[in-house]
């Protein structure tokens, strides 16, 4: 049975949206610079705050403020909407045939933010995603995440206080911290 949403005003919602089957559908670089100007393109045109976001070859993250929780529906509809049009429009993924099936999305998952730990965890989960799906060896490297943004707004030091104030991976194997802190260029 699929659990129900419950959506609040006012609002920042962590959100994922992934792949029907896992397809890679965003797996060139075109088709994930294709998803992320539609998520900015949606953000905008609902008045939301997009606070973070990555793109993967089959699954996205974003945080961001709805002002009416009724919106976020409405939102993540156009954002899969758009996309999987655009996708076939364009022909950008490799894998499509004129007969494939196009249900690109299979569903969203949701979680109302409450705390500032949460959303920090959240914005550096969503920074360290490619990393963790090999994608990138550290968050620098990817260009389809909001890290960019962040880094050139903070700088490194900012950055990485708060990946270390609000981690979302356990630093107390030594081993495992001295790897992230060399992937990731903080010394």
């Amino acid at each position: 049975m699929r659990s129900r949403h419950i959506y609040l005003d006012d609002a920042i919602y962590f959100v994922t949206a992934r792949t029907r089957g896992r397809r890679k559908f965003f797996e060139q670089d075109k088709s994930k610079l294709l998803l992320a100007q539609i998520i900015k393109e949606c953000v905008d045109q609902m008045h939301c705050k997009l606070f973070g976001w990555v793109v993967l070859s089959n699954h996205y993250h974003i945080l961001v403020k709805i002002e009416h929780g009724n919106d976020l529906p409405k939102l993540m509809k156009l954002i899969n909407g758009r996309s999987s049009r655009r996708l076939k429009k364009s022909l950008v993924c490799g894998l499509i045939s004129p007969h494939t099936d196009w249900r690109v999305w299979r569903d969203y998952w949701e979680k109302v933010v409450r705390t500032d730990k949460e959303y920090f965890t959240y914005l550096n989960y969503i920074h360290h995603n490619p990393v963790k799906h090999g994608l990138a060896n550290s968050m620098a490297d990817y260009q389809y995440s909001s890290y960019q943004n962040y880094l050139q707004k903070f700088g490194q030091f900012v950055m990485a206080d708060y990946f270390f104030t609000y981690p979302i991976i356990n630093f107390s194997q030594v081993e495992e911290f001295s790897l992230f802190r060399e992937k990731n260029h903080y010394h």
